[in-house]
């Protein structure tokens, strides 16, 4: 967009995520407080899994959004939602390169070395509250951006990862 848009740019995603914590299934996830970029390491792979001294996936330092963009946005959810701010959570976002290895999901038809990724993630960052594909690059483009583009976001949790739990359709529509 900035090769085409002159000015000032303001960026809201708005976006589905699955949820990190508990009670979360439906609620609207506000990364507030950081996003970070959780990613599988390639070199860690080079090596046999008992011989490798390196970790399998990196977790970053978090971006941040927009604070006056972000405050506006979650001004305007609490306003506007049918729970109003309890329809909210705030925390840290977690961005990922994959949906399945590096948000934790296990199988046996990859070498993922990712059993106790979910662990490390909350234990590391206890106050994330989501896993999804776009938010830290939209916010660490933002945060290179010399200050012309204030960018935020926001995601439905459409599964709570700590339970199972899936939201159905008729819930997404308001009728569940």
């Amino acid at each position: 967009a900035r090769a085409v848009i002159e000015g000032p740019m303001a960026i809201v995603r708005l976006g589905t995520c699955g949820a990190l914590q508990p009670g979360t299934l439906g609620k609207i996830l506000v990364p507030a407080e950081g996003c970070v970029l959780v990613h599988r390491n390639p070199d860690s792979f080079n090596q046999p899994a008992n011989g490798s001294k390196t970790k399998p996936y990196l977790i970053t330092s978090p971006v941040y959004p927009h604070a006056d963009l972000c405050n506006r946005l979650i001004t305007e959810l609490q306003r506007t939602l049918p729970a109003g701010p309890d329809g909210i959570k705030c925390g840290i976002n977690c961005t990922t390169d994959s949906f399945y290895s590096s948000q934790g999901r296990t199988g046996s038809a990859f070498d993922d070395r990712n059993e106790d990724l979910m662990e490390r993630v909350m234990e590391e960052i206890p106050n994330a509250v989501s896993f999804e594909m776009e938010t830290f690059q939209l916010l660490h483009l933002a945060s290179c951006s010399k200050g012309s583009i204030a960018a935020a976001a926001c995601a439905i949790g459409l599964a709570e990862r700590a339970n199972n739990k899936f939201m159905t359709p008729s819930q997404l529509v308001g009728k569940g």
